[in-house]
C-alpha cells in the first residue's frame, strides 16, 4: 500500500491497516473496533484533504456528509451540508438521501417527520430515503414506524424497486417481532406492497417467497403463507414448466416441501377450529389443489355445509 499517514490515537489510515491485516498468513481479520477506528481515520484524512470545506465542491461535501454519518460524526456531516446551503446551492436528491439516512441512523422518527415536511414543501423524496428510514426503524425495533410508512406507501404513490422491497420485507420478518397484531399487519401490508409490483420478473423473488412463507407458518398463518407462495414462488414453477423437458430443474414435478408444509398447516388449523380459522373445507381443498398437493387435504373434521 501507499506511504504512511500520521498516526492519531494509535491508528493510521494506511500503515495500521497493513500492520493489522498482515498476520502470519496475511488473512487475519480486523476486529469491529479496529475497523471503526480505521474508518474514522480514513474519513478524517479525506476531510483534511478537502479542507477548507467552504471551498470544497458540492459533490465532495455530500461525500463527506455521507461518510461522516456512517462513522457517527454528526457534527462534521451537518457542517458539510451547511456549507452547501451557505453557498446558496440547491440541494439535490442525493443530499436529501444523505441527510435523512444519517438522521435515521439514530432517530428514524425524526427523519420521517423531515421527509414529510419536505413533501409538504414540494420537494421530492424518493424511495431511497424511505427505504433508509424503514431500514433503520427496523434495526432499532421501531416496527410501528416501519408499518406506518409501508401502509402509507400503498396510498401515497411511493414506488419501490426490488432491492428496496426485499430489504424491507426481510428485515421486518425478524426474530425480534413478538407482537402478533404487528406481525399480522406487517404481513398484510407487505403482501399489498408486493402485489403492486409488476408480474414480470417475479421469478426472481422465489428466495423472498420462501422467507415470507416460513415466517407466516411460524405465526400459524397458513392462508397468508399460501398467498405469499402463490405470489412469489408459483411464478418460478410456472416459468420452469414452460421449458423443454430436458431443461427442467430436477425438483420440478416433485412434491415441494414448502407446499407440503403449507398444506399440513392448513389441515392442522382447520382440524383445530374448523371454519373459524378463516377458510372453509372447500377453500382449503382449493388451496391444496392449486399447490398440486390435493391428496394432503385430509382433515378429519366433517365438511362445512
Amino acid at each position: 500500500m501507499g506511504a504512511a499517514v500520521v498516526e492519531r490515537d494509535g491508528v493510521t489510515s494506511v500503515d495500521n491497516v497493513d500492520r493489522t491485516v498482515s498476520g502470519k498468513d496475511g488473512r487475519r481479520m480486523l476486529s469491529k473496533v479496529q475497523y471503526y477506528e480505521v474508518a474514522k481515520s480514513i474519513v478524517a484524512d479525506y476531510v483534511r484533504l478537502k479542507s477548507p470545506l467552504k471551498r470544497a465542491s458540492h459533490m465532495d461535501l455530500t461525500h463527506i456528509a455521507r461518510l461522516s454519518f456512517l462513522i457517527h460524526d454528526t457534527d462534521t456531516a451537518l457542517y458539510a451540508l451547511k456549507c452547501v446551503l451557505d453557498r446558496n446551492e440547491m440541494p439535490d436528491i442525493y443530499d436529501l438521501n444523505v441527510l435523512l439516512g444519517g438522521i435515521a441512523q439514530s432517530n428514524p422518527r425524526q427523519a420521517s417527520k423531515m421527509a414529510h415536511k419536505a413533501l409538504a414543501l414540494g420537494v421530492r423524496v424518493d424511495r431511497i430515503s424511505w427505504t433508509l428510514i424503514i431500514h433503520h426503524a427496523l434495526l432499532l425495533g421501531d416496527f410501528k414506524l416501519a408499518e406506518l410508512i409501508i401502509n402509507k406507501s400503498n396510498t401515497e404513490n411511493i414506488t419501490w424497486d426490488y432491492q428496496s422491497i426485499d430489504m424491507i420485507v426481510r428485515r421486518g420478518f425478524n426474530d425480534k417481532v413478538a407482537d402478533r397484531d404487528y406481525a399480522t399487519e406487517f404481513f398484510h401490508n407487505s403482501l399489498r406492497l408486493l402485489q403492486r409490483q409488476a408480474r414480470e420478473g417475479r421469478e426472481a423473488w422465489t428466495s423472498l417467497g420462501i422467507v415470507t412463507v416460513n415466517r407466516a407458518l411460524h405465526w400459524r398463518m397458513p392462508v397468508m403463507a399460501f398467498e405469499f407462495w402463490k405470489l412469489l414462488c408459483k411464478p418460478k414453477l410456472e416459468s420452469a414448466t414452460r421449458l423443454p423437458s430436458g431443461l427442467l430443474p430436477k425438483n420440478i414435478g416433485e412434491k415441494m416441501p414448502l407446499q407440503v408444509r403449507i398444506a399440513e398447516a392448513l389441515v392442522f388449523e382447520y382440524e383445530q377450529v374448523g371454519a373459524k380459522c378463516g377458510y372453509t373445507w372447500a377453500m382449503g381443498l382449493a388451496m391444496c389443489v392449486e399447490m398440486d398437493v390435493p391428496t394432503l387435504w385430509t382433515p378429519t373434521r366433517i365438511k362445512n355445509k
